[in-house]
């Protein structure tokens, strides 16, 4: 048996941080202006690289109760500007197959219209076909380009679940059935990916199948030996393996 075993079912069963009752009353219930700011100015040198750092327990003390439930509520596609902090709104897009929309405003390279871009290239089921990191990498970067185009921060663009059923109806969105493959051009497309936006997500990673035919979705979860090959060790394939340009 793995000595990580533990640690891996923990991050399956989102169990890596617990919430316990401390019984200390929350300070600032309804929010207060500490002079904490979110952004590039505002932000010490050592809280990028320090979770710990006090400027972020700082900067979350001024969030009001209400703005924090609401944020975490609304999810969305976007992030909520929250009223002490003047974060900027960060645009998220489910990006397997490609990204869809028109140049962000923020975006001093182009003037905002009203077209509706389609930034589709190919479905992942192609790209594993091809079998060929280079050009996973290659089509990464494509995406990433295109939420930097379209003011999408956050891509949710490795669709690193598996080809387990005929009758997942987002087969379209997986490279393989095989996780190995699913891993080295998984990681690849992220790496590309990342070179453009801030962050590019693992998207429906390993452990459901969808069936998107009928009203009702269909779930069935895998053993921790078929997730393992790829939510490991993808994620650190993505941070060291740097296939050729």
């Amino acid at each position: 048996k793995s000595s990580k075993k533990d640690e891996w079912i923990k991050e399956i069963r989102g169990m890596q941080y617990t919430i316990d009752n401390t019984g200390a009353e929350v300070s600032n219930v309804d929010g207060a202006d500490l002079g904490y700011k979110f952004n590039s100015s505002a932000i010490p040198a050592g809280a990028y690289e320090d979770i710990n750092h006090e400027y972020w327990d700082n900067l979350v003390a001024q969030i009001s109760v209400n703005e924090a439930l609401g944020a975490v509520i609304h999810g969305g596609g976007q992030s909520d500007t929250l009223t002490y902090v003047d974060n900027p709104v960060v645009g998220q897009n489910e990006g397997v197959n490609g990204i869809k929309g028109t140049p962000s405003a923020d975006n001093p390279n182009v003037e905002e219209d009203e077209v509706n871009y389609h930034y589709n290239v190919n479905s992942q089921t192609l790209m594993g076909s091809s079998f060929n990191p280079d050009l996973a990498l290659a089509w990464g970067r494509i995406l990433g380009n295109s939420g930097l185009w379209t003011g999408k921060c956050q891509i949710w663009g490795g669709g690193l679940n598996y080809h387990r059923s005929p009758y997942n109806g987002r087969n379209t969105e997986y490279l393989s059935e095989d996780p190995m493959l699913t891993n080295v051009l998984g990681a690849a497309l992220i790496q590309g990916s990342n070179e453009f936006v801030s962050s590019t997500g693992r998207s429906t990673s390993a452990s459901t199948i969808r069936n998107m035919t009928v009203p009702v979705s269909a779930y069935t979860w895998t053993s921790r030996n078929c997730v393992r090959p790829t939510c490991a060790a993808s994620r650190a394939r993505s941070k060291r393996v740097k296939p050729s340009a």
